[in-house]
């Protein structure tokens, strides 16, 4: 996700993409490429892929507009396993009642497979005994996939095509980050023994730091509706399935930082830092958070006091970000998040048994053979433990 060579499809939000359809060459990634966004997911993640999985629904196009057909994408064949890049089949596909099911091959592993009709099950639908097919349908479809992508992916052979799945590193959602803060670290909030810090991983750089979240604060505007007086969201099409309303959110948030080495700790030595995350929350007809979108706080921003925006105005905004093609370099959020559940404990790992860890914890909270002595004028207290 971080491999600045990868050549990573993103979005006008310099956001990484689903994932991507394209030619794939061998050491040089992909050459020309289509970003596809999964709307139904039948798997997760490329690494449990096999060939008889029935993987993932989507559309074409940088933005992913509706007028683009739905189109079923099946992993097939591996082409690079180190990189996650598979071989693909697509189909075109329709509804069955509420369910999408396959229609036709438009683009294969072989020219064979072109235009042929398939059932639910992806198995050909034969007439007195061949496979029944209309090549030229197949790569109509095809070409309206296509319509926004590169020239020369449109001119691309239908059987050379390959298949990245990006979604495992878009990060954090706001809306989740926002219910993990409000349940676990509120006080009465729906975490055990709240409240409760969890840790994060600020940013999404090559290294990870965890970092335990000491407090929040967060200002809401007024709940707005998706388009007012003419002007629409510009995310609207980025927003989970069932959004009536957006809030602006701005949240501080406190976390403990790295401080030392050190022999010794005490109040003056702990660190906070701080970091100031802007989002748009996504609610239901019943106000329930459904998702969100995160949005860019520019460094001039970060000391001052913000007021988050509502109706009109806070639409307005959004648009104006995302015609932005400077602000999204501000954009700034937690990478990923996590917390052992209360009672968890530590598993073996490759080359240390959790026993030596629980073991030697036990040992040094214990006063027994306790030990004490002089560095720079300082007495340090150690307990001597015997593994």
């Amino acid at each position: 996700c971080n491999d600045p060579a990868a050549d990573i499809p993103r979005d006008f939000q310099n956001r990484i993409i689903d994932a991507s359809v394209g030619l794939y060459q061998p050491g040089k990634h992909f050459s020309v490429s289509a970003p596809f966004r999964i709307q139904t997911n039948g798997w997760f993640g490329f690494d449990q892929l096999h060939a008889n999985d029935s993987a993932v629904i989507g559309r074409f196009g940088p933005r992913f507009k509706n007028k683009n057909p739905l189109l079923w994408i099946q992993a097939a064949s591996v082409v690079d396993a180190n990189k996650g890049i598979y071989g693909v089949r697509v189909y075109s596909t329709k509804m069955d009642g509420q369910t999408l099911v396959r229609d036709q091959v438009i683009a294969g592993r072989s020219e064979s497979e072109l235009g042929v009709f398939v059932d639910s099950a992806g198995k050909p639908i034969l007439e007195a005994g061949v496979p029944r097919k209309d090549v030229a349908a197949a790569k109509k479809i095809w070409a309206a996939a296509l319509s926004s992508a590169p020239t020369k992916m449109k001119q691309a052979p239908q059987i050379d095509l390959a298949f990245k799945y990006w979604k495992e590193c878009r990060d954090s959602n706001p809306g989740a980050f926002h219910l993990v803060l409000v349940n676990l670290l509120s006080k009465g909030g729906l975490g055990s023994k709240s409240p409760r810090s969890f840790v994060v991983d600020m940013t999404r750089d090559d290294q990870v730091w965890n970092h335990p979240i000491y407090s929040f604060t967060s200002t809401m505007g007024a709940p707005t509706e998706l388009a007012i007086e003419r002007v629409k969201d510009p995310f609207k099409s980025w927003r989970a399935k069932g959004t009536v309303k957006i809030v602006d959110v701005y949240t501080k948030i406190q976390f403990a930082a790295e401080n030392g080495p050190k022999l010794t700790y005490s109040d003056k030595d702990d660190h906070l830092e701080k970091m100031k995350l802007r989002y748009t929350l996504e609610l239901d007809k019943d106000g329930r958070i459904l998702g969100g979108e995160w949005h860019p706080v520019p460094m001039t921003e970060w000391e001052v006091e913000s007021t988050p925006l509502a109706g009109k105005a806070l639409l307005e905004n959004l648009r104006k970000l995302a015609a932005s093609k400077t602000q999204w370099e501000f954009l700034v959020h937690p990478d990923f998040i996590w917390t052992p559940k209360p009672g968890s404990k530590i598993k073996d790992s490759k080359l240390i048994p959790a026993a030596l860890i629980t073991k030697l914890k036990e040992c040094s909270q214990k006063d027994a053979n306790k030990q004490t002595f002089t560095i720079n004028g300082e007495d340090i207290s150690t307990v001597q433990c015997v593994m």
